[in-house]
């Protein structure tokens, strides 16, 4: 941002770039894709016609070149879809193949319950962020990120690998063919399952509490509410 640079805001000034024209993908993950919706552009209910652009790996870049027909700040603002419907989604905003400033990295895009919405990027008050560009050519790049999850994520793989390691050793003592009407005492052959079940139930709490702030219902919604079962 260029604080004495004009805020272009007129609408022959503006630029609409559309997600199925970009310039370089860096994995095939990035793939087109047709909605029937008056939402995006080329839309026509008889004709499915390439309008979207979906991917879903973190590490996955799409980058776009566009020109500027005049130089000064600019505001940026999306037209997505995040497939999760009660979950957050982070990308990292490059521009000219740089992240501008630290706010770019790991951008929370909100969940999206149906269609569209739009996210012009701006601050924890509700402030838009200004991008200066110079006349000229220049690229913007999208790139999908995990990193605000990966506590928890790390959390679960060590839960569901004890998991299994539990399940194995109960399998050891009962066998692959579990007798129904036989019942087991099984903590006289694993005393420490009590210590095991009170670790679970901390871990996913734990679990919980990391990524209630990106569920839209927070702690209690659907999407953590799983962890429960």
């Amino acid at each position: 941002q260029h604080s004495d640079a004009e805020l272009v805001t007129d609408k022959e000034e503006a630029l609409q770039i559309d997600a199925v024209y970009y310039s370089e993908k860096n994995s095939t993950d990035a793939i087109y894709g047709t909605k029937v919706t008056t939402a995006l552009t080329r839309f026509n209910i008889d004709t499915e016609k390439l309008n979207t652009l979906h991917w879903s790996a973190a590490g996955n870049e799409v980058t776009y070149t566009f020109k500027v027909k005049k130089s000064g700040n600019y505001n940026l603002a999306f037209h997505y879809n995040n497939g999760k419907k009660e979950f957050d989604t982070f990308e990292t905003i490059k521009i000219d193949g740089q992240v501008p400033f630290k706010e770019m990295y790991n951008y929370k895009f909100n969940p999206v319950s149906s269609g569209y919405a739009n996210e012009t990027l701006k601050d924890s008050n509700g402030n838009n962020y200004n991008f200066y560009f110079e006349e000229g050519t220049h690229t913007i790049t999208i790139k999908q990120e995990n990193e605000p999850i990966m506590e928890a994520y790390r959390y679960a793989l060590l839960l569901q690998e004890h998991i299994t390691n539990f399940q194995l050793e109960i399998t050891k003592i009962t066998g692959s063919d579990v007798d129904t009407e036989r019942n087991w005492k099984m903590t006289k052959y694993i005393p420490e399952i009590p210590k095991y079940l009170n670790a679970y139930e901390t871990v996913i709490q734990h679990i919980r509490y990391l990524l209630q702030d990106y569920s839209e219902g927070g702690n209690s919604g659907a999407v953590l509410a799983y962890l429960d079962e």
